[in-house]
């Protein structure tokens, strides 16, 4: 459950949003503006094939909203946390070609523990490139950069499948520059970076009590956005090394007692996205490849159709994760999950959200047994202030 910590929290952004919509201000010739974001969630999980005490110590029936952040909505009467969060933003403008971002988000899922998502600074090199050092979110698909702000999405949490890894920031350089060619707009973007994920949430997915930290290093990737008219793409590919390492029980709070690193991995990712916006449709698709060589590969994919109707969109998504083992001895994870959203556009800030889940495990045989096949209904509530 939510503890009081972000009770408060969210009280203090409403008693924000009474005052206005962003905060501004000079001083010395420095321009600041602070924003924030709102999700209020409430959901239940309404059957399941799994109950009890789960492999990974979840009370089940229960079911993943988010991987990358421990977000699972187990056997309670109603859930308030997995998918409940704030976000605060500021930016500093020293000139108009230099300025410094910050964006922290408590989430429902951490018992409301601030976590800095953003800390980087960007210079205007000329007016259609810009190149940005610090920490940033990982470009990994379409809706990476506003995965946070629940505005911006159609759903009340992202297809499960997709978006789900261990690491979702990196530290380091991006540079993206921005063109037109005929009638097309695009955007470049490439970037190079590292994180070290400590007790990695992800990881907790699988074995709640257990720590495990996740390395991805050298870290290499570029997107291309492509948009005219009603059409956007993207299209992304990326490489990096990936590491574990398990702490020890008896001292999983110190940073010195562990196993070690483990061996480097290099994965390879290609992705594709698409929106189609014609009249009052909605038709999304989100692509993904990862092999890890000499290893595995793994496979995600998602497609929505939706349709405005004034202020309401109903849309239907079907996401899958397919992981295909190189060892014949291996645990291959497979499991899809489609969802209906009913979503109302209440002011252009805010909008309430009613999605369903319905989820199937049908490979392998530990992720069966961890979470099985499930039902969710959740209510969300977004604002941007």
């Amino acid at each position: 459950m939510i503890t009081i910590r972000l009770y408060t929290l969210l009280l203090l952004a409403l008693c924000t949003i009474s005052t206005a919509n962003a905060l501004e201000a000079e001083v010395a010739g420095m321009k600041f503006t602070g924003t924030g974001f709102l999700t209020a969630a409430v959901g239940k999980v309404l059957d399941g094939s799994v109950h009890g005490l789960s492999d990974a110590g979840y009370n089940c029936p229960c079911q993943l909203s988010d991987f990358s952040h421990a977000s699972v909505y187990d056997n309670s009467s109603l859930n308030l946390a997995p998918d409940s969060k704030l976000g605060l933003q500021g930016r500093i403008d020293f000139t108009d070609k230099l300025s410094l971002t910050s964006q922290g988000v408590s989430r429902g899922s951490q018992n409301g523990q601030p976590n800095l998502e953003w800390l980087y600074a960007s210079y205007k090199i000329i007016p259609s490139t810009t190149l940005q050092v610090g920490r940033k979110r990982l470009p990994l698909f379409y809706y990476s950069e506003t995965q946070d702000v629940g505005l911006t999405l159609p759903w009340t949490h992202l297809p499960q499948q997709t978006y789900g890894w261990d690491v979702v920031n990196y530290n380091g350089v991006n540079i993206s520059h921005q063109h037109t060619i005929g009638s097309w707009a695009t955007t470049l973007n490439a970037y190079i970076g590292t994180e070290t994920n400590i007790n990695s949430l992800y990881e907790k997915t699988y074995a709640k009590n257990d720590r495990n930290d996740a390395r991805w290093s050298n870290i290499v990737g570029g997107e291309l956005f492509f948009s005219k008219g009603w059409f956007e793409g993207r299209l992304m590919a990326m490489t990096f090394q990936a590491q574990s390492r398990a702490v020890a029980g008896s001292c999983a709070d110190t940073e010195s007692c562990t196993m070690g690193w483990g061996h480097k991995d290099r994965w390879i990712m290609y992705g594709f996205s698409t929106v189609m916006t014609p009249h009052d449709w909605v038709l999304m698709t989100e692509l993904l490849s990862a092999p890890t060589i000499g290893i595995d590969n793994a496979y995600v994919a998602s497609a929505s159709v939706g349709r405005h109707f004034g202020k309401w969109l109903p849309m239907v998504t079907y996401s899958v994760y397919e992981q295909t083992l190189k060892d014949p001895t291996g645990d291959n994870e497979r499991h899809s999950n489609t969802s209906a959203v009913l979503r109302y556009d209440l002011t252009p800030s805010s909008d309430v959200k009613l999605q369903f889940d319905h989820w199937i495990s049908y490979g392998g045989t530990s992720f069966p047994s961890t979470y099985g096949n499930s039902n969710l209904l959740t209510l969300a509530y977004d604002l941007v202030f």
